[in-house]
């Protein structure tokens, strides 16, 4: 293996493993094309999964959901807050699942950036994370455009859904990670 150290490259449009193996390519947009597999291993991503505490929000009838992590690649999630907080800018990719004891009716829950529980409801509505939900499972599965250090964390409504959260399950869970 070789190593390249240097702090401007001008005019090269592509790097070769070898004489006759392009590794990559880039474009004269600055786009690069990658010949075999690209590792990002220090891509941040988090799963937690189990059961589940729900923590107040200081807003009446609005609840905050903290699982427990099983993985956290980078150290962004916080288990005892619920709290994801993005160490770089980026699209990331959220998705949880919550059960609930029982059949619950209006039932809301959302993606929440930077704590937010207002604009009707969510606190990522400009993104439509907010989800009513009649029945005994809350989940949401989408993208989220995060600035360096926003944070993300679901919230549920009303008061009701919290006290029917089923949080002995390990059905609970939650995933981020970043896609671009």
């Amino acid at each position: 293996m070789s190593t390249l150290i240097t702090t401007t490259l001008q005019g090269i449009n592509t790097i070769k493993y070898d004489a006759s193996t392009t590794a990559m390519t880039i474009d004269s947009s600055g786009n690069a094309t990658f010949s075999g597999i690209v590792k990002k291993p220090n891509n941040p991503a988090v799963m937690a999964q189990g059961q589940s505490t729900a923590i107040s929000t200081g807003v009446t009838n609005y609840w905050w959901i903290a699982i427990p992590e099983k993985f956290d690649k980078g150290s962004n999630y916080d288990p005892s807050t619920g709290i994801f907080t993005a160490p770089v800018a980026g699209v990331y990719r959220v998705f949880y699942h919550l059960d609930l004891s029982s059949s619950q009716s209006g039932t809301h829950s959302a993606i929440s950036v930077n704590n937010d529980t207002s604009s009707g409801g969510g606190g990522y509505a400009s993104n439509h994370a907010w989800q009513i939900r009649t029945g005994d499972t809350m989940h949401w599965d989408g993208l989220v455009n995060l600035s360096a250090n926003d944070t993300v964390r679901i919230v549920i409504y009303p008061t009701t859904a919290k006290n029917a959260l089923d949080t002995s399950t390990e059905r609970n869970h939650l995933t981020i990670h970043l896609v671009g």
